[in-house]
């Protein structure tokens, strides 16, 4: 198909699309972020958006770059590629897009299924639907979690993918069975906590647990936790979302263990009690785990005018690690010592706090970071399983407002 090339200056709807790539790579990257929020998400769709419109002026060039684009190997451009394919009001460009999907290769079929995530269904579904007898994982996992984001029928086959050897299929799956609250036992967990090494499909096995209110989930985080020679630091770090206080001397415990401290103050960070605030500051002095303290201690706080001097590597990294050491400003022991006195008292201890603000239900009243977002969420839908109304966390800002 062709679509007419208006007198239009090249150069410019590449810089449209060049950027329309860059922000959309950075919403998925920031989607669950611990310090942008839903207003920031959305004023970044805005930005997006407008450049999308420029594109669009250009017809038949957008239309060169789209296909360029979904014909590379970045999943960003693919991304980009297809949303202006998607959006130029042909049919016929839809069912080239999701033909191009069917042997794309790994970046350019999920820049796709990004696409056709936030697009509307539709136009779509029925082309999507024969893809569901697909025998490539690839395929069937990126059809699964379109029809899984838009809450479709469930598609019986995901199933075939939870073991899969590419981590990001068998995530994918994990979540579409979450999304279509499906059946999901102990087992399905144990098997993944047990014998998969991949820290993304372990977070997908822990979400889904949450979403479905597994009621064995915090004994079994509990146990791949602690009660493994190898511990599982995503079972470990899921703690703070489903935890209480009960949960606090333990992790404060294991800040003392080296391997497992990252995940203990992630952990706490979610967790958001006060009175593992004390801890968190005296992890501070460790520069190994001081980004990881520091953003514990942000999380729970929002503490300003704490952040202290760049800090130098590590003397026991190598010379090549110490050359991409980070020197970022993190917070100072010292200023974060003093602000914790003088602000202590207003950190009630029976309460969970995230960014300076104590979190009492779901939906908070207040905002609060993407990554928070989930993780209250996540929360909810644990304490009261099925009793909880669903919702799609990864969908357009510009859309919801919850």
């Amino acid at each position: 198909m062709t679509l007419p090339r208006p007198n239009i200056l090249l150069p410019i709807l590449k810089e449209h699309f060049v950027q329309l790539d860059s922000l959309w790579e950075r919403r998925e990257m920031c989607i669950y972020d611990l310090v942008w929020n839903h207003q920031d998400l959305a004023e970044l769709e805005q930005r997006a958006q407008r450049h999308l419109e420029g594109l669009l002026v250009g017809q038949g060039h957008a239309l060169g770059l789209a296909r360029e684009a979904i014909q590379g190997d970045e999943r960003g451009a693919a991304t980009a590629g297809a949303i202006v394919m998607l959006n130029l009001g042909s049919p016929e460009l839809v069912k080239e897009l999701i033909h191009t999907l069917e042997t794309a290769e790994t970046e350019v079929a999920h820049g796709i299924r990004i696409a056709l995530r936030h697009h509307e269904i539709g136009q779509t579904e029925a082309l999507l639907l024969p893809l569901t007898t697909s025998e490539s994982p690839l395929l069937l996992a990126c059809i699964c979690d379109i029809l899984a984001f838009h809450r479709r029928a469930p598609v019986d086959n995901v199933r075939a993918l939870l073991t899969d050897k590419d981590e990001e299929v068998s995530a994918l799956a994990i979540a579409s069975i979450g999304r279509w609250r499906m059946d999901w036992q102990e087992k399905d967990l144990d098997l993944q906590l047990s014998q998969c090494d991949s820290a993304l499909v372990q977070r997908a096995a822990l979400e889904t647990s949450a979403r479905l209110a597994l009621p064995s989930l915090l004994s079994i985080c509990l146990e791949a936790a602690y009660g493994q020679e190898k511990p599982s630091f995503e079972a470990l770090k899921f703690l703070g979302v489903i935890g209480s206080e009960s949960e606090v001397a333990q992790l404060e415990q294991t800040l003392a263990n080296a391997a497992s401290a990252s995940a203990a103050l992630c952990a706490l960070g979610t967790l958001g009690k006060s009175q593992a605030i004390p801890a968190i500051i005296k992890s501070l002095a460790n520069p190994l785990i001081v980004h990881d303290a520091a953003t514990a201690f942000l999380r729970i706080t929002a503490a300003e005018n704490v952040q202290g001097e760049p800090i130098a590597p590590p003397e026991e990294l190598s010379e090549e690690e110490a050359d991409f050491w980070d020197e970022h400003v993190e917070v100072d022991f010292s200023l974060a010592e003093q602000w914790w006195q003088d602000n202590a008292d207003r950190f009630a201890k029976k309460e969970r706090w995230q960014a300076g603000n104590a979190v009492l239900q779901w939906p908070p009243k207040t905002e609060i970071s993407l990554a928070s977002r989930r993780d209250e969420f996540l929360r909810a839908c644990y304490l009261k399983g099925q009793g909880q109304d669903d919702l799609e966390l990864e969908s357009s800002a510009l859309l919801i407002n919850t």
